[in-house]
């Protein structure tokens, strides 16, 4: 309003929070003194135009194609990723981001950018502001004695105790309990979310997260650890975690692509070791899959490979057979599975069959197997095997319940998860008939800091 050229842009996910802004722009503009009042031209219900300097201020839910010099992103965590990566794509260096929002979830683009922000990743500054730093957020105690609150706090509102005093050297109230109390009683599971005491609840209380994100968030913060001091062999397709020993076992899982814009993905796990061995992804055809399939579970000691057989997983198959002749492909009967083809057998399907009973099922293994005892917290939890791979747990973080039906979330993919999730049932299948190779008492470390699960 007071500087030249210049254009202001505010994004939020939907006009309601939209218009709710706007009244408060057009508040401070009115409330200005006159003589600071700068004239205007065209007015809109979502601009003004500064005529005499030929700046503006407007709000919207898409900025695609405006460059813009200063910008809001309001309620960024709900807005939709594409408009906000489209948006800031129309910035410039020199470009004023600013950004606020209440959590939701970890699937978004607010969260990483929250968490790159806290770890130096990107040049935004973090600012988290929780409810006990207002001081609205109270109750007047009328004709109860304070030390009839704080002489018997619960063990949660303890915890608040020590946030406020070692992070903000702040003291917790009577009043505060009373208000905090209260609200929890009628916000129920809403309030961690929508009066968060620390970051990690606002984020991680929100959301209708399929895996444990607090556990999961510390596996990451793990494999990342163990990537950077061991730095696999990649490109631009593969990640070899290990480099395949003789004498270990090894098992593999594949999910094929439903579509142009789909990836493939191959898992392989070594059962012996009980950790990551190898993952290849990337938007291939069906020849170009099965054969990376052959010559890396080849390479591997002829893994144990199971390709779920869905879509175009049956062409992806065939070429395994057929074609490559690959002779360890996990099959299925009506009633049993084995490890092998065997073809003199009437009723054998190769592949794995996903279907409603059978997704439901890998995914609550895949969730026992990565989250250990659900009674364990983020210091004592095991996963059944070590685990390097960053991108399936970053798509763990966004793979959600959406009332019974276990998905990733909009707009994000999921084919990290199922490959996985394939992978360990070869896994637990491998591990049934092979407990032999295993060390008694043997524990593999993640990182420096986590072991996985002993399977005696």
């Amino acid at each position: 309003m007071f500087t030249q050229n210049i254009t202001t842009g505010i994004l939020s996910h939907k006009w309601e929070s939209l218009n709710h802004l706007w009244s408060i722009v057009m508040l401070a503009y009115k409330m200005l003194p006159a003589d600071l009042q700068a004239p205007l031209g065209e007015e809109s219900r979502r601009a003004l135009y500064f005529k005499e300097i030929e700046s503006k201020i407007f709000i919207s839910v898409s900025i695609k194609s405006t460059a813009v010099h200063n910008l809001h992103i309001s309620e960024w965590c709900w807005c939709k990723d594409d408009e906000v990566k489209m948006t800031l794509g129309a910035t410039s260096p020199d470009t004023n981001i600013t950004g606020e929002s209440t959590g939701n979830g970890v699937a978004n683009d607010g969260y990483l950018t929250y968490q790159d922000a806290v770890t130096g990743d990107n040049e935004y500054r973090y600012l988290f502001l929780p409810w006990f730093i207002q001081r609205e957020y109270q109750l007047p105690l009328k004709e109860i004695e304070p030390d009839s609150i704080m002489k018997h706090l619960k063990e949660d509102e303890k915890r608040v105790q020590r946030i406020m005093l070692d992070d903000y050297k702040m003291v917790l109230t009577p009043e505060q309990v009373l208000w905090r109390r209260q609200t929890k009683r009628a916000q129920k599971d809403l309030f961690p979310q929508e009066f968060p005491e620390t970051a990690e609840d606002a984020f991680v209380s929100s959301g209708k997260h399929f895996f444990a994100v607090k556990k999961i968030l510390e596996l990451l913060k793990d494999a990342r650890a163990w990537n950077k001091a061991n730095t696999p062999d990649t490109d631009e397709r593969f990640i070899e975690y290990e480099k395949p020993n003789k004498n270990d076992v090894y098992v593999a899982g594949a999910d094929t692509s439903e579509g142009v814009n789909d990836n493939c993905t191959l898992k392989i796990i070594n059962v012996t070791k009980r950790r990551h061995a190898f993952k290849y992804r990337g938007k291939v055809g069906i020849k170009t899959f099965y054969n990376v399939c052959n010559e890396w579970c080849r390479t591997y000691n002829n893994a144990l490979l199971a390709v779920e057989r869905n879509n175009t997983g049956h062409a992806v198959i065939l070429g395994l057979d057929e074609i490559c002749r690959y002779r360890n492909l996990f099959y299925e009967t009506q009633s049993t599975r084995a490890k092998m083809k065997m073809s003199d057998k009437p009723k054998i399907k190769l592949g794995w069959d996903t279907n409603k009973l059978s997704r439901t099922k890998m995914l609550i293994d895949l969730k026992q197997a990565i989250e250990g005892d659900e009674e364990d917290d983020i210091d004592t939890f095991q996963p059944m095997y070590s685990i390097y791979d960053e991108d399936m747990l970053k798509e763990l973080l966004t793979f959600i319940n959406n009332d019974g039906k276990y998905e990733a979330s909009e707009g994000k993919l999921d084919d990290e998860v199922i490959a996985e999730a394939i992978a360990n049932q070869m896994f637990m299948l491998k591990y049934r008939t092979s407990r032999k190779i295993v060390n008694k008492g043997g524990k593999i470390f993640v990182s420096d800091k986590r072991e996985s699960a002993t399977l005696f």
